[in-house]
């Protein structure tokens, strides 16, 4: 049966058995995916299984996603997973992510990680703001705070923007998010 999903031509039902399956065994799918399948779309159905087993388990799902990722691939994969575990649950995806290694926790992904966790949970990325070493970066991270905390309460944005020695580059931002 494995073999015979490579040749299908309709990705809706790739998709869908790749689904159905990661939900009954998704060590199995990984494998699956690891040893076997030479398909074309082995990038897409690998996001999708990922995605799908991250629902059920992040910690394995991210484990698997951080061992079969090609190394050209590592820095994306690990952005967009954490993307959305920082969105959910940015403390977990914290813990998880401060215990790898350097190749998988450096300053460009914490970046990314905190900016696209700012908007959810500001307050988080706000408290974790100092541990980003490159100015320019921890100025991105503070203008998407920033706008997360605007969404949340005026007076909690107010009070950040001005203890933020990056005031004149979140001001800068937001009006530019206002003009658009």
């Amino acid at each position: 049966m494995f073999s015979e999903i490579e040749s299908i031509d309709d990705h809706e039902i790739e998709d869908s058995i790749i689904s159905q399956w990661t939900r009954h065994n998704p060590e199995q799918v990984g494998a699956w995916l690891a040893e076997e399948y030479t398909g074309s779309r082995v990038d897409e159905i690998k996001e999708h299984f990922i995605r799908n087993w991250s629902y059920m388990d992040r910690i394995k799902s991210a484990d698997w996603m951080v061992n079969n990722s090609l190394p050209e691939k590592l820095d994306k994969n690990v952005t967009s997973f954490m993307q959305s575990w920082g969105y959910d649950n940015p403390e977990e995806a914290m813990q998880w992510f401060s215990q790898q290694s350097a190749e998988i926790y450096n300053q460009s992904n914490f970046s990314d990680f905190l900016r696209n966790a700012a908007y959810p949970h500001p307050q988080f990325a706000a408290n974790h703001l100092s541990f980003i070493d490159d100015e320019k970066q921890r100025s991105g991270v503070a203008q998407s705070i920033y706008q997360g905390f605007k969404q949340k309460s005026s007076s909690k944005a107010k009070a950040f923007l001005e203890a933020s020695p990056f005031r004149k580059d979140i001001l800068k931002f937001d009006a530019m998010m206002n003009d658009s």
